[in-house]
């Protein structure tokens, strides 16, 4: 997670986000050379919460088969852009603020769930905050998996939900 300017009078702040969801393909098994078509197979359907305005997200594709031919799709997402965020004012100027980026999905949660993984760390990166003559920025990133329920939906499913929030301090 890369973040810009942080904007607390209008609650929002500029974000660059790589993040990534994978899950077993088995229409792919033991096919190493077909390659993965987003139109043909399931996706996740990944949905970001708390965007504002034109977001530029680039997704890309990758497939990795192991010992036994079991394709593991991974969708990669590039997000550049505005977020929302609930700023908490009353300690100002000494306020410390969550900056979070919300992901859901049109799937259920019967069929799908939004799980951490443990083997690849997320982060800020601290290198290239825009804001810091102003803000400190902390590099540990909060995952917390959730769900929510559809109200203008009929069919009372849940739906997973991801937040991921970094920290940043005045």
């Amino acid at each position: 997670m890369r973040v810009g300017e942080i904007d607390t009078l209008n609650e929002r702040y500029y974000a660059e986000i790589l993040f990534e969801a994978s899950w077993e393909e088995p229409k792919l098994k033991g096919l190493q050379k077909k390659p993965f078509d987003s139109t043909v197979y399931w996706t996740p359907q990944l949905e970001l919460v708390n965007g504002i305005g034109e977001l530029h997200d680039t997704i890309m594709y990758s497939v990795r088969h192991d010992r036994q031919g079991v394709a593991t799709v991974t969708e990669h997402h590039k997000l550049k852009g505005t977020l929302w965020e609930r700023m908490e004012l009353q300690y100002f100027p000494l306020d410390v603020q969550d900056l979070s980026i919300s992901i859901t999905t049109s799937h259920s949660s019967k069929e799908m769930i939004f799980v951490k993984n443990f083997h690849k760390p997320s982060g800020a990166d601290r290198r290239v905050f825009t804001d810091e003559q102003e803000w400190y920025l902390f590099e540990n990133v909060d995952i917390e998996t959730t769900e929510r329920i559809e109200e203008y939906v009929e069919d009372e499913n849940n739906y997973s939900v991801v937040t991921c929030s970094c920290h940043a301090a005045r």
